[in-house]
């Protein structure tokens, strides 16, 4: 999936959640970030997702963002702890968070 940025995106079904612990103070490195922060439109920021077919783009609006901080574990027990991190909440066949950096230091990649 190319992301056509530098997006972190997670599955919205767990954005509830997150609001509930913003609320109830259990997640305090976290918070709610307002679209006209981002300077985007109450319709959400745009992202290319680039699913697009014959060549065309696959643009969504993406309405809900928080800012957070969060430990990624890598399979060799190597930790990277990443802050303030914007992370958009999007509508996927998976629940898995995408990590859209601009350069993993690990392995290089633009988004693991």
């Amino acid at each position: 999936m190319d992301l056509g940025g530098d997006f972190n995106l997670v599955h919205s079904s767990i954005y509830p959640e997150v609001v509930r612990r913003i609320a109830a103070g259990v997640d305090r490195v976290t918070r709610l970030v307002p679209l006209a922060e981002l300077g985007c439109s109450p319709k959400g920021r745009p992202i290319d997702m680039a699913g697009g077919t014959n060549g065309g783009s696959s643009i969504i609006h993406v309405p809900l963002w928080v800012e957070t901080t969060f430990t990624v574990t890598m399979a060799s027990g190597r930790r990277v702890v990443l802050h303030h991190q914007l992370v958009g909440f999007v509508e996927r066949s998976t629940p898995m968070l995408i990590l859209g950096i601009p350069a993993c230091v690990a392995c290089g990649y633009r988004t693991i």
